[in-house]
Parts: structure tokens; C-alpha cells; sequence
């Protein structure tokens, strides 16, 4: 292999010896963050929620506000079943096109509400918000700040549910009552937990990363859902590297979030671009003679894209990507050997970060670790990129030393639209 290939493959490596510093700087991060929010790099936020019961029933409304999509859902609960009835999807960044404000993004989806629902039957709505906020109610949080490249004006720190509310309330739709606002990991954690009772800490791999976990030391709310908001985890035991680095300097957010800028969805395409605009530069691999000007764009590499070149199953697709999306007419079969390998250590630098996270984690929540635990998991990384689950629960069990399955990983499709209809339906402690 080319000496730089494999100096830039060396710099996305990690050693399980590194794996088990990050668990425990992130174990020690989670007890000093919990004692004393202000001081550490995790916000460790109340939910005020804790695991559902399982007999959460009922028709409820649950809008999911991700980092991607925005997503209207009708749900039926019954006895520990859940069906979607209805769904919408709406593109984010497409919305941002057209409304600039929180107000006018609310009061547009109060109006796709309104033409879901029967008119004459009253619904509880559950909010899953999949941004930075504190919670101060079982129903509102305040926004602290954006993250995954979104902005809205006029929204930091407002209560994101009380514009809700006025939406709805200026469309007529005084028959919809809000009861929850969770965040995603949480809303995961409970759609796992609805049909699981084994679930105790849930987790977003999409478009951005974060985990929650059910608290289990005394004097902290025992019981209760927190929110980790762990992809703010800014540590030396990562180890950036320069694309690392680039990527930080690039984003809305410069220094801070440095945990998901490597390893969310939202950033691993745009790494694997740097490193093309590296290598084609000091023509070190690629033999295309004019670099293509997409791939000056940033964030024109997905990691969708990653995701279908290490299938390595679909040539028609690979090759309609490469030379109609990419630009690159003229590719060498080295040259995609080299993509490959580049996005394949990239994407495992994100599994073995992750695991190293996981595994802090259930050191806090059970430092003998006596029990076993379930990590409930949504998002697209997750379940789309190949091997990514295998290899994350596979070190996080080798991690924390067990022969068998201590921790086992689980997906939970559409679990924070779920989780948060389950929310919506859980009565008050």
C-alpha cells in the first residue's frame, strides 16, 4: 500500500488501549458533569421521565424534530404494540429555503397537523426535539443552541413548545393537547423500553450522535431519563487529526461538539471529501487529471454515499455515483480501492469512538457490572452502514471484559417519533 495511504489510515485508527481511555474519561466526564453541570463538556440534563409502564395507550400525535427531516406521525397504543396509522416527512434543510423564523416554521406545521386529524376526537401530541435544551417540565424545554449545521433565527432559548402551542391554538386546533417534549436519545430509549423492559440507555447514530441512560445512583433522580447530550464530549483522548480539525473549523459551532463532528452522519462524508482533496492535490493516489469542482463543494460527499461503496455489492451504483454525482469520469479500479479503504477507516473510527462512549457509560451506571444492559438505537449509520453495529457492540463488550454479551445493541426504527407518542401517553409520577 502507498506509504501516505497508510499514514492517513494510521491517523483514523484505534487501539482498544485508547478505546478503554475515552470510556473512562468519559465515565469520569458523566460524574463530574452530574455533580456539577458547568464544568465539563457534557450537559447531563434532567428528562423528567422515566421508563413506561408498557400499558401506554391510545391515538396520539407525535411531531419528531430531527436533524435531518421533520416528521408528523399518528400512533396507536395498545398493550405494548404500537402502529404508525399515518406519516409525513418533511426536508429540513428544504423548509430553510423558504422560513426563517421558528414562528413561521411552527405555524406551518400546525397546518400540516390540522388536515391529519379528525376534528370531533381530542389528541395527546408528543414533541421528540432533537437539539440541545433544558427541560423544565415534563412538556417544555428551552433551546439552548443548534447543532448538525441547523439555524433557525428567533428560536435560542425560547420554549420550543409554547410556539407550538400558539401555532395550533392561532389554526383552530384547540382539540390537540401537548403533554411531552423529550429529546430523540430519550424518545429511543423509550420505544425500546415500551416493548423491552431490559432497555436502560438509549441512543441517535444518524445525522448527528448522542445517548441517554436511565440514572441509577442514589441522590440524582434514580429512575429518571438523562439526557447526556454526549456528542458534546471535547476530550484530549480523541485525538483529532488535521481533517478533524478542518471539519471544526468549517462548522456553525467552532469548538465545541467535537465527539459528533467525528463521528455523526452529518460529518463523515465531508472527512472522506477533505482527504480526496488532500490526496488528488499532491497527486499522491488518484490518477484523474482535473479534480472535479463537486467535490470542492463542502459536504457534496454523503454518508449514504459511504454507505453504498463498502456494500460492495451494487457496481452499476457505485459506478453511476462515482462518475455522475462525483464527477469522477475516469476512475481506476485503484482509485476506488483507495475510497474504500479511506471510508472504511473512517467509519470505523466512528464505530470504536462510540463503543469507547457506550462502554463509559455502563461503568457509571454499574461499575461492578453485575447486570446486563440494552442500548436501544435509531438512526441511519446504525442501520445502514455495513458491519457498523457488529463492530461497536464487539468492542464494547471486549471493553469491558466480558466473554459474553454484557451489553447488547438493538434497533429501534422510528423510536423517536414512537418514543415520543409513548411520552405523550405516560401519566404524571
Amino acid at each position: 500500500m502507498n506509504i501516505i495511504l497508510a499514514t492517513l489510515g494510521e491517523m483514523f485508527k484505534t487501539s482498544k488501549t485508547q478505546i478503554n481511555e475515552i470510556a473512562r474519561a468519559f465515565e469520569n466526564e458523566m460524574i463530574l458533569c452530574r455533580l456539577s453541570p458547568q464544568e465539563g463538556s457534557l450537559k447531563m440534563l434532567r428528562s423528567c421521565f422515566s421508563k413506561p409502564s408498557g400499558r401506554e395507550e391510545g391515538d396520539i400525535i407525535a411531531l419528531d424534530f430531527g436533524g435531518t427531516n421533520i416528521r408528523i406521525l399518528l400512533v396507536n397504543l395498545k398493550e405494548g404494540t404500537c402502529q404508525i396509522r399515518e406519516r409525513k416527512i418533511y426536508v429540513l434543510a428544504q423548509l430553510q429555503d423558504t422560513i426563517s423564523t421558528g414562528e413561521e416554521l411552527f405555524s406551518f406545521l400546525a397546518t400540516e397537523i390540522g388536515k391529519m386529524i379528525n376534528q370531533d376526537q381530542k389528541y395527546l401530541l408528543g414533541h421528540c426535539f432533537s437539539f440541545p435544551a433544558k427541560q423544565t417540565s415534563r412538556k417544555s424545554a428551552l433551546l439552548l443552541h443548534w447543532s448538525k449545521e441547523i439555524e433557525l433565527a428567533s428560536l435560542q432559548g425560547q420554549d420550543v413548545n409554547a410556539l407550538l402551542a400558539q401555532a395550533l391554538i392561532s389554526q383552530g386546533l384547540t382539540n390537540i393537547e401537548i403533554t411531552a417534549l423529550v429529546n430523540d436519545t430519550v424518545a429511543t430509549l423509550l420505544a425500546g423500553a415500551y416493548q423491552d423492559p431490559g432497555i436502560d440507555i438509549g441512543s441517535i447514530c444518524g445525522t448527528g450522535y448522542n445517548s441517554c441512560y436511565v440514572e441509577t445512583q442514589a441522590g440524582f433522580s434514580k429512575g429518571e431519563i438523562i439526557n447526556i447530550e454526549a456528542g458534546g464530549f471535547s476530550h484530549k483522548t480523541l485525538r483529532e487529526n488535521v481533517f478533524d480539525i478542518e471539519v471544526d473549523i468549517q462548522s456553525e459551532i467552532p469548538g465545541i461538539y467535537r465527539l459528533e463532528k467525528m463521528v455523526a452522519g452529518r460529518y463523515l462524508g465531508e472527512i472522506l471529501r477533505l482527504m480526496f482533496i488532500y490526496l488528488a492535490k499532491n497527486r499522491l493516489v488518484f490518477t484523474i487529471r482535473n479534480f472535479p469542482e463537486i467535490l470542492n463543494t463542502p459536504y457534496a460527499v454523503s454518508t449514504g454515499d459511504m454507505a453504498l461503496i463498502l456494500a460492495e455489492e451494487e457496481d452499476a451504483e457505485i459506478d453511476h455515483l462515482l462518475k455522475d454525482k462525483w464527477g469522477l469520469v475516469s476512475y481506476t479500479d485503484k482509485d476506488l480501492e483507495t475510497i474504500r479503504y479511506l471510508a472504511r477507516c473512517i467509519v470505523n473510527r466512528s464505530a470504536d469512538l462510540i463503543a469507547g462512549i457506550f462502554t463509559g457509560i455502563v461503568r457509571y451506571m454499574d461499575p461492578d457490572l453485575k447486570s446486563p444492559h440494552s442500548i436501544a438505537i435509531d438512526g441511519s449509520l446504525f442501520e445502514k452502514l455495513p458491519g457498523y453495529s457488529r463492530h461497536i457492540e464487539k468492542n464494547v463488550n471486549e471493553a469491558l471484559g466480558n466473554e459474553h454479551a454484557l451489553v447488547k445493541l438493538s434497533l429501534v426504527k422510528d423510536g423517536s417519533g414512537i418514543g415520543a407518542a409513548i411520552a405523550a401517553a405516560m401519566p404524571e409520577a
